[in-house]
């Protein structure tokens, strides 16, 4: 299976999406688009089923404190709902570290409209929450999120980029406290503490 194909495809039934959301489509298109996708969702269904893990050498090798690259680092998967350009409903967001701080940048389109006009507040704590989550890896741990505490302070703008950002404030051992705001432009959009608790790498190996 082609990556690039998979992506390409996401990426078309993304637009697809925000497009049925914001665009007024007549009934004749609404039956035609139904028809299709169904047929899609039959042959879909009729393939086997994928599973995602992380690439076992990968977590061996940070096991055994090996140096990885950051491109090689397992912070994430290429379907992850808020990151994953290969999800088609996801946010797609770009994400990057610089340092020991974790940035992401996403722009919320139509299907990701809460209140008219504004972005939904779950979908910017999602973007919150995954970009906290990078900043264990940064110091060679992978994390579960044990609490997240968000204050919103401007609405979510659509159509342009908001630009996500993350750093730990304290550690305890397993223990990683985190903050994390969220701005557009100058504006301030978010701010949020988390608690990450990190696990054994092990769990995250591929079951045998």
């Amino acid at each position: 299976m082609s990556v690039v194909a998979r992506r390409a495809a996401a990426v078309a039934l993304r637009q697809l999406s925000h497009l049925f959301v914001g665009r007024e489509l007549t009934d004749e298109q609404l039956v035609e688009l139904t028809d299709v996708v169904t047929t899609w969702i039959q042959r879909a269904d009729e393939q086997p089923s994928r599973v995602r893990e992380f690439p076992a050498d990968r977590i061996r090798a940070w096991q055994e404190g090996v140096a990885l690259p950051e491109s090689a680092r397992p912070t994430g998967f290429p379907d992850s709902v808020v990151t994953g350009d290969s999800n088609p409903m996801g946010l797609a967001a770009r994400q990057w570290n610089e340092g020991e701080v974790a940035y992401a940048e996403a722009t919320f389109d139509r299907a990701f409209e809460g209140a008219p006009g504004r972005g939904h507040g779950g979908i910017l704590a999602a973007l919150l929450d995954e970009t906290m989550g990078r900043i264990p890896a940064i110091f060679g741990s992978l994390a579960f999120t044990g609490r997240l505490e968000i204050s919103y302070r401007a609405p979510t703008p659509l159509y342009r980029p908001i630009m996500a950002k993350a750093w730990c404030t304290r550690r305890e051992g397993r223990k990683f406290h985190i903050h994390a705001e969220v701005r557009d432009g100058d504006t301030l959009v978010a701010e949020a503490t988390a608690l990450f608790i990190a696990v054994d790498l092990s769990k995250f190996l591929p079951s045998s």
